[in-house]
């Protein structure tokens, strides 16, 4: 609920990938980091957050599935 009450408040999201990092895989499961920035507004005011998604993908039946991710903040600036 306190996510949905943060993301309501969101308007003109830009998000911008850089090249993924710590690739690996063993033919059935891949690992790697996408570090990302987004820009927007929050209430309003103007933000850019720098972070970093980091992905585990399973193969299922023959295409690459998400298992999991997780999101990390690494930087956060008011504009």
């Amino acid at each position: 609920a306190g996510f949905c009450d943060h993301a309501a408040t969101l308007s003109g999201l830009v998000v911008t990938f850089g090249e993924a990092q710590d690739f690996s895989s063993d033919g059935e499961t891949a690992y790697f980091v996408l570090p990302t920035r987004w820009t927007g507004k929050a209430n309003g005011e103007g933000f850019e957050e720098d972070g970093g998604w980091a992905f585990v993908l399973k193969r299922q039946g023959g295409n690459w599935r998400i298992a999991c991710y997780a999101w990390a903040v690494t930087a956060l600036r008011r504009v």
